[in-house]
C-alpha cells in the first residue's frame, strides 16, 4: 500500500521498467483523500508523474476494491 511521497516515487519507477503493468488498488476507499485525488489525475492522463520520473499507464490494468456495501445490504444489516 502506498502510504508516504517515497512509495509513489517506486510506483512510478517500477512502471517505467516494466513492458505491461498490473495496478492493484486494494481498500481504495481507506485510502487519504489526497491518493484518491492523485489516483484519479493519474487515471484521467493516463500517465503517473513524480519529480523525476513520468510513467505512461495508459496500457496499464488498474483494479480497484473497496470493501463498501451496497445500500441494500445496509439496510438489511
Amino acid at each position: 500500500m502506498i502510504t508516504n511521497i517515497c512509495q509513489w516515487v517506486v510506483l512510478a519507477r517500477d512502471l517505467l521498467n516494466r513492458s505491461s503493468n498490473v495496478i492493484l488498488l486494494d481498500e481504495f476507499d481507506k485510502a487519504p483523500a489526497v491518493f484518491h485525488s492523485a489516483f484519479y489525475q493519474m487515471f484521467d492522463e493516463g500517465i503517473l508523474v513524480d519529480k523525476h520520473y513520468v510513467a505512461d499507464i495508459s496500457k496499464a490494468i488498474i483494479i480497484c476494491t473497496s470493501n463498501y456495501k451496497s445500500r441494500e445490504e445496509i439496510k438489511k444489516s
